[in-house]
């Protein structure tokens, strides 16, 4: 048996993904687990280890260790995803939305930034060659009434 969360289909709600570069944090550790246990030791735990990506919208306390390997997070939509790093935010962060079949689906995808931080985020879909600048937003509200394309940033964290 391996323990896993179940999400359930329901009406508005796709299963989607974000699959994440953190550039100058994830890196490829040649890290093998005991042969006997096939499990890691707490130090190779600690190399490992550079946060967890946690749900919010919701009631659940669910969370999604990050590891210094390249990986993908899983979720329903219509819902908020926070990214918390140790090792403090990169200046660059590229993410792929996964599994957003449906026009209007979406996630709320939520890091941490030092008060005075600006940003320029750009949406680059893989096969083309047509990009879209995202403008900033005086709300979350703004955020979840716009066409895709905005963030809001509110300057104290």
């Amino acid at each position: 048996n391996w323990p896993a969360w179940l999400c359930p289909r329901k009406p508005g709600r796709e299963v989607v993904g974000i699959d994440m570069d953190l550039p100058g944090i994830q890196q490829q550790l040649d890290i093998q687990a005991d042969t006997n246990t096939n499990l890691l030791t707490q130090d190779q735990r600690d190399r490992l280890y550079i946060g967890h990506i946690s749900q919010f919208g919701s009631k659940s306390d669910r969370k999604l260790i990050v590891t210094r390997n390249h990986h993908t997070a899983t979720g329903l939509s219509g819902l908020g995803r926070y990214l918390y790093l140790t090792t403090g935010v990169p200046e660059t962060i590229k993410v792929w939305p996964q599994n957003f079949a449906t026009t209007g689906t979406f996630i709320l995808f939520a890091i941490s930034y030092p008060a005075g931080t600006t940003f320029n985020i750009w949406a680059v879909p893989r096969w083309s060659a047509y990009s879209t600048r995202f403008v900033q937003g005086a709300s979350r509200q703004a955020v979840l009434d716009s066409n895709g394309t905005m963030y809001h940033f509110d300057g104290r964290h």
